[in-house]
């Protein structure tokens, strides 16, 4: 098997195991909580298109990143509030 093709396998895995790891949020995430991570969900799989060779323009690779980070600090901030966990502000990249 080809480093593409044992890639693309980890990748396919690592979707999956986000897939499940999801369902905990949904059985005990408030719904603020379930939105921001449904929307990082959403970005991550957009990334992974990029993986696959399915999309290629770098703009739109940059563009799909910052929303990745963005969507994944919104979804750290909605949990830590559901939790009541008081931290530091998160630091934008």
């Amino acid at each position: 098997m080809s480093d593409i093709e044992n890639g693309l396998q980890e990748l396919n895995r690592a979707s999956l195991e986000r897939a499940w790891r999801f369902e905990s949020v949904l059985l005990l995430g408030d719904q603020d909580t379930i939105n921001a991570a449904d929307r990082w969900s959403a970005v991550a799989e957009q990334l992974q298109d990029f993986a696959r060779g399915e999309k290629t323009n770098p703009e739109e690779w940059e563009r799909i990143y910052r929303e990745a980070y963005a969507a994944k600090d919104e979804f750290l901030s909605k949990a830590r509030k559901h939790l009541g966990v008081d931290v530091a502000p998160l630091v934008q990249r």
